[in-house]
């Protein structure tokens, strides 16, 4: 699980720097399915994480907490760098001071035309996050495996029928498609729970496969995206969603990592929600500096690798001075140990 949430993490990276960097390939446009495997490794983890506690008595005031100090520090810091980021002329937006406002109060500007978050756009699925979380809290002592898999099975048909009238699988980062993302959160994290329920029964047959398998399956499924014969794209991110991206978390639920393996796996696994909450607003200076320093004549491998040390040394830093800290005080204060990220 560990390994899996950083190549999704890694591969989040690679396609923004790609778009945003102009790197003249665009083998990576699919990666938004990256998003929807994170949504089922959530609803996986949570559901085993604290399904049992909700079952136990677990107040909303607690778990909310929970899941806010576990998010938002780096939410928050994430829309700061892209304030910053915009306030320099690195990117351009109306309003900058009210749109901070806005995504540190996790309002999403339905009012205009555009992305949602233009500051640090990777905050509409971490809203959608929170708000799938609340909805799995209310529902979780009356979610039987027949509900679920009912709840499983709506929230699918609306996927399809906003995949197939927007003509893409990645909903949520424009206005125009962001009601509609809640369709695809429900989806990616009520399947993870229904795996997890399916697995803690013993109803879910073991199919472990070799660790570099599943590793590379993720990847395998970004970049076959792409193949020429997939001509429609709605039809692609559809298949691939429902059906095979579900099968990786199966798989991946079964297979182990040699024991070498682990701690790198454990780094990517903690990591991964660092670099997918700020390395937005980190590309986009990146890319101001680079062109300033260098022009538009840099190679791209160069580029990529550059880029990439620098978003994962930033966010191990806001890891282990902002994130982690906030988590040991509210763990300390709370006598409660800190969720697991997802």
């Amino acid at each position: 699980m560990d390994a899996l949430r950083g190549v999704a993490a890694i591969l989040v990276v690679a396609g923004h720097i790609q778009a945003i960097a102009f790197l003249g390939s665009d083998s990576l446009q699919h990666m938004y399915l990256c998003v929807d495997f994170f949504f089922m490794l959530s609803g996986f983890v949570i559901a085993r994480a604290y399904e049992h506690r909700m079952l136990a008595g677990l107040k909303p005031r607690e778990y909310a907490a929970i899941r806010l100090v576990r998010l938002y520090p780096l939410i928050a810091l994430g829309a700061v760098l892209g304030f910053l980021a915009a306030t320099v002329g690195v990117f351009s937006t109306s309003t900058p001071e009210l749109r901070l406002i806005a995504q540190l109060l996790f309002i999403p500007s339905l009012w205009v035309a555009g992305q949602v978050f233009d500051l640090n756009n990777v905050q509409w699925s971490l809203l959608i996050e929170l708000v799938v979380n609340a909805i799995h809290f209310r529902l979780a002592k009356w979610l039987t495996l027949s509900r679920l898999l009912a709840i499983v099975v709506l929230s699918g048909g609306i996927l399809i029928a906003a995949v197939n009238y927007y003509g893409i699988g990645g909903l949520g980062v424009t206005r125009e498609t962001y009601l509609a993302s809640f369709a695809r959160g429900a989806f990616g994290f009520f399947i993870g729970v229904f795996l997890f329920r399916l697995s803690r029964k013993g109803w879910l047959p073991a199919i472990g496969a070799p660790w570099p398998v599943v590793v590379l399956a993720l990847p395998a499924v970004v970049l076959g995206a792409t193949l020429p014969f997939l001509e429609w794209r709605w039809y692609a991110d559809l298949a691939l969603t429902i059906f095979v991206l579900p099968v990786i978390l199966w798989v991946g639920i079964f297979s182990r990592l040699p024991t070498g393996l682990e701690r790198v796996a454990k780094f990517l696994g903690d990591l991964s929600y660092p670099v997918y909450a700020l390395h937005l607003p980190l590309i986009f200076f990146l890319k101001a500096l680079t062109v300033k320093a260098f022009g538009s004549g840099v190679p791209a491998p160069l580029l990529c690798v550059a880029w990439f040390g620098v978003i994962f040394s930033v966010s191990w830093l806001a890891m282990k001075f902002v994130d982690e800290p906030i988590q040991a005080w509210f763990a300390a204060r709370s006598r409660k140990s800190p969720l697991p990220a997802s």
